[in-house]
């Protein structure tokens, strides 16, 4: 079985149609707060303590005052493995 397509990018289906094909989409890398909050299991309160602390940084996207907090998933998933302890 080969991985064909038509000149038009559409992909034959066996049964004399095609089907279009649509190129994969990599999945977001910055995540809302609610995201964040979620991702981690944790509060606003408790997010907003990470990052005061510095322990987990931000990413603005506009410098403007009131800018609304980004959380990159590579930083998320350091402080997962950061914390992660053996008892």
């Amino acid at each position: 079985m080969t991985d064909e397509h038509n000149s038009d990018g559409r992909k034959p289906n066996g049964d004399g149609t095609a089907v279009a094909v649509r190129p994969s989409i990599p999945p977001a890398r910055l995540r809302t707060m609610a995201q964040t909050q979620s991702y981690l299991a944790v509060s606003e309160w408790k997010l907003r303590d990470l990052v005061s602390k510095g322990k987990l940084p931000v990413v603005l996207l506009d410098e403007t005052e009131g800018s609304k907090w980004r959380f990159d998933q590579k930083d998320l998933d350091s402080l997962i493995e950061r914390s992660k302890r053996i008892l």
